[in-house]
């Protein structure tokens, strides 16, 4: 399917990303219910874009990928031979430092209200997802716990970070120190 506001071909994600945010959603009514209770909790379709010829591509390695995964020999042909079953988009020996540094992401996110008038659309974008970015948000995100307990919604307990860092601004200044930025792009609301 199309996709006009990201000019890309977009295909549903089959991680647990929808999970996690209708789960932090509802950590937050439960644990705060006179805050959230006219919150209603949001449903959720998680995509990613592709540019046309790469979705077709996705969709072959997938299968290719599901099927083997299945069977222990397969999961070892996996492991063996990681650059012929991803295209060469992965190898054993990772990336070098200079993929690393050219290696960037932007995750558009888009939010409807109760029609496709009312919108935000909104950006994450920072340095190589899997080994820059990643360590740099949970040592950001530590950090916030360490220096601003105070500030955060709960006391302790088992949380998930949308529940916990979702309102805590100073998590956010942290990840824009190291290269993770939000943004705002547009919204809409009809009146």
């Amino acid at each position: 399917i199309y996709h006009e506001f990201t000019d890309t071909h977009i295909m549903k994600f089959v991680g647990a990303d929808s999970a996690a945010i209708k789960s932090s959603q509802r950590y937050r009514i439960l644990r705060n219910p006179e805050k959230y209770e006219d919150t209603p909790l949001p449903r959720i379709s998680v995509c990613f874009g592709l540019e046309k010829s790469s979705a077709y591509w996705t969709v072959g390695y997938g299968a290719i990928f599901t099927t083997l995964a299945r069977f222990k020999w397969g999961c070892n042909l996996l492991h063996s031979y990681p650059e012929n079953f991803s295209g060469g988009m992965f190898r054993k020996e990772g990336p070098t430092d200079e993929e690393l540094s050219k290696g960037s992401f932007k995750m558009h996110s888009v939010a409807y209200g109760a029609t496709k008038e009312e919108f935000v659309r909104a950006t994450c974008s920072g340095p190589e997802p899997g080994y820059v970015a990643t360590p740099k948000m949970l040592v950001a995100l530590a950090l916030t716990v360490l220096r601003h307990r105070g500030k955060l919604p709960y006391k302790g307990g088992v949380m998930l970070p949308g529940a916990v860092f979702g309102d805590c601004q100073e998590a956010y200044g942290l990840l824009q120190e190291n290269g993770i930025v939000f943004e705002l792009v547009k919204e809409a609301v009809v009146s």
